[in-house]
């Protein structure tokens, strides 16, 4: 048996973890039975609960820790969180850098921006030329104009050179695929099996995709994503919504003595927003322990008449024939391919879309800085729907920096 990097664990915790990352929600006897069917270890629903147990204690998975929700009060946050789909709430997810912030002043100041406005879903720090803020908004259609106008008196107060927005029309994502992990050499098997040749084409990548390309015939064009014209949760779905994204495993009795309600009601409500709109969870971990620790967002446009379009893009990473995490948003024109690997095989990514596409620009992204924000029910009323006028989306988090 190998330990695992640091923690000392062995093929036991590796089986129990395996599962667990396939189907975070799964229970004891779901992860016991699902270990002793698919590999030849055996364990009991004691050692799995023991193990995961050590599990959290060493830090391999998040460790719980009570925090103070300015909405809900007091939570426990715990290694695993829902992850809402927002387009099936008839929002779009909105990609937003701001290339060349020029000093730690400027960072804190968009830090806070983010804190401030209500549609905002994920940021954190990136370096290309210079320091890069990168966010993630959630936002109406209608708002598109107001946020673009918010970003332009941003640029104007000098807290970065410029912007660089991707609408989220096209999405694919695929988790790492840890059935490529070399167990005793505690490395990826794509990294012994395929190097960057001299030649014509640098990227070991080029191989993968020609034999794609080959074999592929004809490739379908992948829909836009529709998004829902009305939100299919009431007032009580999205205050549990919220706290499901805090904490996905939080007891079903411990939701309804907080929102008075019974658990049988609770558990009805969280089974229709976990099937409607947040099918999804995210558990933290400790990437380290499988070398994924270069995470990078490589920015590019679709060059005309490449083999390289919206369609057999999204494709490849569909197709999960590298096995690392990767998630692919575009439009017609461009898009942003954000990937999560080895130090060593980062580049292979970089150069094969540097290959094949125009005005290519990669970044490293900070794990350390990122923040992911709970979902904010406060945005939405049931009567009027999903809040859009200038002063709640530009006017009030302008003001909140004026303030600081």
């Amino acid at each position: 048996m190998v330990a695992w990097r640091g923690y000392e664990f062995d093929m036991k915790d590796y089986e129990i973890f395996l599962q667990l990352k396939n189907n975070p929600s799964s229970t004891l006897h779901e992860i016991k039975s699902a270990v002793n069917t698919s590999s030849e270890i055996s364990v009991s629903i004691e050692t799995v609960r023991t193990r995961l147990l050590q599990m959290k204690e060493k830090g391999f998975l998040r460790v719980d820790k009570e925090i103070t929700d300015p909405i809900l009060g007091k939570r426990i946050q715990t290694e695993i969180e829902v992850v809402y789909l927002p387009h099936e709430l008839g929002l779009r997810r909105q990609h937003v850098f701001f290339h060349q912030v020029p000093d730690r002043k400027s960072l804190n100041k968009l830090k806070l921006l983010c804190d401030e406005h209500p549609y905002t879903h994920y940021r954190t720090v990136a370096y290309s030329r210079g320091a890069v803020f990168y966010a993630q908004f959630d936002i109406p259609p209608a708002t598109e104009n107001e946020m673009k106008s918010l970003f332009e008196d941003l640029q104007k107060q000098g807290l970065f050179e410029s912007f660089q927005t991707q609408n989220s029309l096209y999405t694919s994502k695929i988790p790492a695929d840890f059935s490529q992990w070399d167990k005793k050499s505690n490395t990826w098997k794509i990294e012994s099996a395929l190097k960057s040749e001299p030649g014509l084409k640098q990227s070991a990548l080029d191989i993968i995709w020609d034999k794609m390309i080959e074999h592929e015939k004809e490739i379908p064009s992948l829909p836009a994503l529709e998004l829902k014209k009305k939100v299919s949760l009431d007032s009580l779905d999205k205050l549990l919504l919220r706290e499901l994204t805090i904490n996905s495993k939080i007891p079903k009795k411990d939701l309804g003595d907080h929102h008075n309600r019974d658990p049988t009601t609770i558990s009805r409500r969280v089974k229709k927003i976990r099937k409607s709109v947040a099918p999804d969870e995210q558990l933290y971990y400790d990437r380290s322990v499988f070398d994924l620790t270069y995470p990078q967002a490589i920015i590019g446009y679709f060059r005309p008449n490449s083999e390289l379009n919206n369609s057999t893009l999204h494709h490849f990473v569909r197709s999960k024939l590298v096995p690392f995490e990767c998630q692919l948003v575009s439009d017609e024109d461009s898009f942003v391919l954000f990937t999560t690997s080895s130090p060593s095989f980062a580049p292979e990514f970089s150069e094969f879309i540097w290959e094949h596409a125009d005005n290519v620009s990669v970044l490293q992204m900070q794990f350390d800085s990122a923040f992911t924000y709970y979902f904010y029910h406060e945005n939405h009323n049931d009567e009027i729907g999903w809040k859009t006028d200038q002063s709640y989306v530009r006017d009030v988090p302008l003001a909140a920096l004026r303030t600081h």
